[in-house]
């Protein structure tokens, strides 16, 4: 994310709007949140929200895998836990796994989709265009 805010950054920040505001003395305060932020905070914003299905799959891997090292506290239970604690019964309880793997194929095809949805709606070269 700290990437593509710098590339968002220093993509607006040649622009004419910011280089004629600077030349009539805006501050660098006034230049990020009134004319590089609101530009840029789609791709952003968009990109954090993409990640999480990422992000929810590799912790489910994780803890598929390597059971003993992620140790939750508190009751949390996490996809990969729960895979692998219903691995055991798969003979004769099938529904365990499939039913877990549905919720989380089900979770990450929708941040997928808000994600979509999401760039689309801030997406600035998309205005008043008809898709």
């Amino acid at each position: 994310i700290a990437g593509t805010t710098r590339s968002q950054f220093y993509r607006f920040k040649g622009r004419e709007y910011v280089l004629a505001s600077r030349t009539l003395g805006a501050s660098d305060a006034r230049l990020i949140f009134k004319h590089i932020l609101p530009n840029g905070i789609g791709t952003i914003v968009t990109g954090a929200v993409l990640m999480i299905p990422g992000v929810i799959f590799t912790e489910a891997n994780v803890a598929y895998l390597l059971p003993g090292v992620l140790q939750y506290e508190g009751g949390i239970v996490s996809f990969g836990l729960t895979l692998s604690d219903a691995q055991s019964y798969l003979n004769h309880y099938p529904y365990l796994i499939v039913s877990a793997s549905i919720v989380m194929v089900l979770i990450m095809i929708a941040f997928n989709l808000f994600g979509n949805g999401l760039r689309d709606a801030l997406n600035p070269s998309l205005k008043g265009a008809d898709n």
